[in-house]
């Protein structure tokens, strides 16, 4: 039986949401026992005020930057339980998106605007930003596989049917959850096939790339 749906690989955001996930956590923890006054310091003199405000700003930046890409990774996590290309009757389906966040590339600086950016997508409603095109059979150039890298060749188009691109569209090694090589065998057998795409789901069933097995 070959595959129609492949979904991304989920385990990295399974890790990166457990990690900050406990980093949010730990810090707001600590900033709470800063405030009880259950941290002291450990020769035993008072704080001064100066360091109180410093410890305070410090903690508070990285607990909300750290419950951001909390966040950010929980939610690319959801989304990429939905299948990331789609062989349907028309042709090839290939979704891309997730959250993105921008401020991460300025190093420090970018940290401490995380949480900004991060409530300015979900007043815009640009929390999640999805993309998805469409590659018809008759614009199917080919499709190449090479240590582990699936390359897509052809005309792509956005979903409303205006012309995107030429370049291939590549699959690294762990771009799946299964092996490239499984794309790579599918893609082939339902390109040469025309009788079997006739049993496929249309592009015309919209929503359905969205649905679970």
């Amino acid at each position: 039986m070959y595959k129609t749906k492949f979904y991304a690989r989920t385990w990295i955001m399974w890790a990166l949401s457990c990690m900050f996930g406990y980093l949010a956590i730990s810090t707001g923890i600590l900033g709470l026992m800063l405030f009880f006054g259950l941290i002291t310091p450990a020769d035993g003199r008072p704080r001064g005020l100066d360091e109180v405000i410093a410890m305070s700003i410090s903690i508070t930046v990285c607990f909300f930057a750290f419950l951001s890409l909390f966040i950010g990774s929980a939610v690319n996590l959801s989304y990429r339980q939905k299948p990331i290309l789609f062989i349907r009757k028309e042709g090839i389906e290939i979704r891309t998106g997730g959250v993105i966040l921008h401020s991460m590339v300025l190093g420090v600086f970018g940290f401490l605007l995380l949480p900004f950016e991060l409530c300015w997508k979900l007043f815009t409603g640009r929390m999640i930003q999805t993309q998805i095109m469409r590659l018809p059979w008759e614009y199917l150039f080919g499709i190449d596989y090479y240590r582990g890298q699936l390359d897509i060749i052809g005309f792509v188009f956005s979903k409303d049917g205006q012309w995107i691109d030429e370049n291939p569209f590549s699959f690294g090694a762990d771009a799946f959850g299964m092996s490239t090589k499984t794309g790579e065998t599918s893609l082939l057998y339902y390109a040469n096939d025309i009788s079997e795409r006739e049993n496929l789901p249309s592009w015309e069933q919209t929503g359905e790339i969205f649905e679970m097995d």
